[in-house]
């Protein structure tokens, strides 16, 4: 009689295992994807906070130093200097640049971007109109 010999089923290692399939393959991929997700996101994030403050500060920066005022451009042509200093202080734009940012720094993080100096509408309605506008052209 003869017998052959059948070779043992090669013992897969635990991930190998994970990786065919299966309940604990998903569960597996599905974190691998949710790490790499978030891996992903914390990069994003370590280059926009950054570039955000940036890109504001400088903008402050040269506001203030065009030497520009919104409060003359707002009062009209014959704006006196009270009125003027009226509205600037109404607008918060009496107070020193840091002040100025920090105040809309600090309403921008509640979600509050002020008011536009040019029509009085609120800038985020601004934004939402326009925005859903540019999603509708494509």
């Amino acid at each position: 009689m003869t017998t052959t010999a059948t070779a043992a089923p090669l013992a897969l290692p635990a991930s190998a295992r994970a990786e065919t399939g299966g309940r604990a393959g998903r569960a597996l991929r599905s974190r691998r994807l949710l790490r790499n997700g978030a891996a992903a996101l914390g990069r994003t994030a370590l280059i926009v906070v950054p570039v955000f403050f940036f890109a504001t500060i400088i903008t402050f920066a040269l506001g203030a130093a065009s030497g520009l005022s919104p409060a003359a451009s707002l009062s009209g042509d014959e704006a006196t200097p009270e009125r003027i200093a009226a509205i600037e202080a109404e607008l918060g734009l009496d107070q020193p640049i840091a002040v100025q940012y920090l105040t809309w720094i600090g309403g921008v993080l509640r979600g509050d971007l002020g008011v536009s100096w040019y029509n009085g509408y609120p800038v985020a309605q601004l934004i939402a109109e326009r925005f859903a506008i540019s999603c509708a052209t494509g």
